[in-house]
């Protein structure tokens, strides 16, 4: 599948699993992903897509501002992750949720200046995975990802559905 395709196709499965999740549940205490609850998930998930976009817009452009990649190379995944949940905390799940749309959007429009040829070139990120093209980043980094958190949304709704807390469709 066309890289893409395989984005959005994530895009529209995160978003389906989401559907029918109120913001009042967002920070609720049952976990969606090891410790975190859904507001957590989704910022985790910002943090990504904002990752994805600088790693398009540098291969685009030597000069563009890669903030994300510097700090992705100097923490742990891990620290990563928590770094992008940390600086989300005080925001609203709804503001959240549209700066994932707004990122997603921007990813969108990036790509669609890709050629064939730069998308699936070895070795173009290197800060990542030496060796891996931008089409592998895009498929293993982020299509599985997010496709394996919209699996632990919609098992967290159900959850919510077995709970009386949301209606099953």
């Amino acid at each position: 599948m066309e890289p893409y395709h395989v984005l959005h196709s994530a895009q529209v499965a995160l978003l389906s699993a989401l559907d029918g999740i109120g913001a009042d549940h967002a920070e609720s205490k049952h976990p969606v992903h090891g410790t975190w609850n859904l507001k957590q998930l989704m910022s985790h998930l910002v943090g990504q897509e904002n990752l994805l976009g600088e790693a398009l817009s540098a291969q685009l452009s030597a000069g563009a501002s890669i903030p994300n990649i510097l700090k992705y190379r100097t923490e742990t995944p891990e620290q990563f992750s928590q770094s992008s949940i940390d600086v989300r905390k005080d925001l609203h799940y709804e503001d959240i949720l549209a700066e994932l749309n707004s990122s997603h959007d921007h990813v969108l429009k990036t790509l669609y200046l890709f050629t064939p040829q730069m998308l699936d070139r070895s070795g173009t990120l290197s800060w990542y995975a030496p060796g891996m093209s931008v089409a592998e980043y895009i498929k293993l980094a982020h299509y599985d990802h997010k496709l394996m958190h919209a699996a632990e949304i919609a098992k967290f709704k159900a959850y919510l559905s077995d709970m009386d807390h949301i209606p099953t469709k």
